[in-house]
């Protein structure tokens, strides 16, 4: 069997590399809020060595998921590891069994009081015997673990296929609250939208009530959408069929898709925020470390095309406001 090595990626903000991370391969998946595993083949390994990668965290590089993050768990900041199949079992030997991360706390806290404290204690216990102290799938798990044995693959979950807004209620609400909170979620589900680029092509608005009876109303596009307009508020609100005080609403944004790219109106003047041009200049860095032999450039690098040239002989303020005040048009002119 061909063992694919896994990357595991710390950082203080793992949120802001994910766009580098699927660069480098589709198996990318977020573990909680404090890192990023990856899927990676030789190249993949090679392309993250050479990145800049440390100077925003910390990594391992290892066959499985579980040595991966134990390992990276003990690096400082700024540093990275290399361990080969061969070496999981030796380098988990020594470790405290609280680096079996994947198992939960109470098993392991069960492990201690049997006075097996290191991870190499473990593994010099027969599957059986483990088995018969922490049950058939613990022990089964507590084995494998304590060997280094961890064949969960790398799950492809950025960019993620669902998004989901939530407000938790309080006291009882009428239909006219119910359309004001509902436009209040798919706005902040429009925002997410935006900044992903992405649309949705089915919407689920779950309605969760006090008594614990949940009901939902489903909508589909054609096309993805990323906007909502009031229409579709009033639809669901009109059509949400609820007997008790609510307590959650949820509404859910499924079959996620790219968004097609619009070319601004030619004469928009389209300016960025200085937050928007950090961002545009953070995946250009992302995008240069991951194509080392290609220049990646602003547009305002190149030289200006023929076309904009013999624009700008119609029309010599076309790169600047400073017309003068006789030039401009007034109103009515």
């Amino acid at each position: 069997m061909i063992v694919m090595p896994v990357a595991y990626i710390a950082a203080d903000k793992p949120e802001e590399i994910l766009p580098f991370c699927a660069s480098l391969t589709p198996q990318v998946e977020p573990f909680k809020e404090e890192g990023i595993f990856l899927g990676l083949d030789a190249a993949g390994v090679e392309r993250l060595a050479a990145s800049k990668i440390l100077k925003r965290g910390k990594y391992a590089v290892a066959g499985s998921k579980l040595t991966a993050r134990a390992a990276c768990m003990l690096l400082p900041a700024g540093k990275s590891v290399c361990l080969k199949g061969d070496e999981e079992a030796a380098f988990l030997a020594p470790l405290p069994v609280d680096c079996l991360w994947p198992l939960d706390v109470n098993v392991i806290e069960h492990l201690k009081i049997l006075g097996l404290h290191r991870v190499g204690e473990v593994a010099g216990i027969s599957k059986e015997e483990l088995c018969l102290q922490l049950g058939e799938r613990e022990g089964r798990a507590v084995y494998n673990y304590s060997r280094g044995i961890d064949n969960r693959p790398v799950l492809p979950k950025y960019p993620p296929d669902s998004l989901q807004v939530k407000r938790t209620l309080e006291g009882t609400i009428n239909k006219e609250g119910l359309k004001s909170i509902l436009s209040e979620m798919f706005s902040a589900m429009a925002q997410k939208l935006s900044s992903q680029n992405q649309g949705l092509q089915s919407l689920c608005v779950e309605f969760i009530e006090e008594n614990g009876h949940t009901s939902s109303i489903k909508r589909s596009f054609l096309s993805p959408v990323s906007i909502f307009g009031s229409g579709l508020v009033e639809s669901i609100a009109a059509s949400a069929a609820i007997n008790s005080p609510l307590f959650e609403v949820r509404v859910i944004a499924g079959n996620l898709k790219p968004l097609r790219l619009t070319q601004g109106s030619l004469w928009e003047d389209r300016l960025f925020s200085g937050k928007k041009i950090d961002e545009v200049h953070c995946l250009a860095a992302s995008m240069q470390e991951s194509l080392p032999h290609q220049k990646i450039c602003f547009a305002s690098d190149l030289q200006v095309s023929r076309r904009e040239r013999v624009l700008s002989l119609w029309d010599p303020f076309r790169f600047t406001k400073s017309a003068p005040e006789c030039l401009r048009l007034k109103p009515g002119n």
